[in-house]
């Protein structure tokens, strides 16, 4: 990953967004993360199921999204953390269901009032503007058969 990030910034990229961690400073970079509990996959997608957040309730897998993603912006309202949601460009919208879902999160998120909701260009930007108030991020390491379906949640 260290080898990725140094070419990344060569091309001109100001922030990383890896799984997991905390938002901080790495080698010049903004890090900013996200968690698999706010990404639509954990929800349309059977393999990474296990990753909902654990106070979802709702069986149906596009009410589950979006009461797992508010669950989601409620723990970094409450923690003052730093997380990017994230939403695949090739998971299907291909259902009343799903665009709905879709639709309300955003217009959700965007109502949220204890969120600042940049882009993540722009909390770049601000990050990279105060380097010295933000943490050290570390870089994670993954041993060469490390399976992204077997992630756990809490591993840093």
């Amino acid at each position: 990953m260290a080898a990725t990030e140094a070419f990344a910034k060569t091309l001109g990229y100001v922030y990383v967004s890896p799984v997991g961690g905390s938002a901080g400073m790495r080698d010049g970079l903004a890090v900013i993360p996200s968690e698999m509990a706010n990404t639509d996959l954990t929800y349309y997608d059977p393999t990474f199921a296990q990753f909902r957040h654990a106070g979802v309730q709702t069986a149906d897998d596009a009410a589950a999204f979006v009461e797992g993603f508010l669950l989601t912006l409620d723990d970094i309202a409450d923690s003052g953390n730093c997380r990017s949601p994230v939403c695949h460009v090739t998971t299907p919208l291909d259902t009343p269901q799903r665009k709905d879902s879709f639709r309300r999160i955003v217009e959700l998120t965007i109502a949220d009032d204890r969120l600042w909701k940049p882009t993540l260009g722009e909390a770049a930007d601000w990050m990279l503007a105060r380097p010295e108030g933000l943490p050290t991020e570390r870089l994670r390491s993954f041993e060469p058969d490390w399976d992204p379906r077997a992630f756990v949640a809490n591993d840093g």
